[in-house]
């Protein structure tokens, strides 16, 4: 893998735990000022970045999208942390 696609990768990477967590807070702010409708598409799209995990899928399939947003955010911080250890051990190596 050149360093231009490294580059581009670790920064979708990076980005992914960004998405999760706006969508997230953006749901939670829209159910909080009575728009739960809104909020589920929010959670929605906050998780589509990251659909890969069976359980948010499954969330989702369910109708349980608060908990699918929470779960997303929690993959994408693991796939941060995953990157940070690439990154290091390159550097290393």
């Amino acid at each position: 893998m050149s360093r231009m696609e490294t580059i581009r990768t670790d920064r979708v990477k990076t980005a992914i735990p960004f998405v999760a967590a706006a969508g997230l807070v953006a749901g939670l702010a829209f159910r909080a000022v009575g728009g739960p409708d809104i909020a589920n598409l929010v959670w929605i799209a906050g998780v589509v970045p990251a659909l890969a995990a069976l359980s948010m899928s499954a969330a989702l399939v369910f109708g349980e999208t608060l908990a699918a947003s929470v779960v997303a955010v929690m993959y994408a911080g693991g796939t941060v942390l995953e990157a940070c250890a690439e990154g290091r051990a390159r550097r290393e190596a």
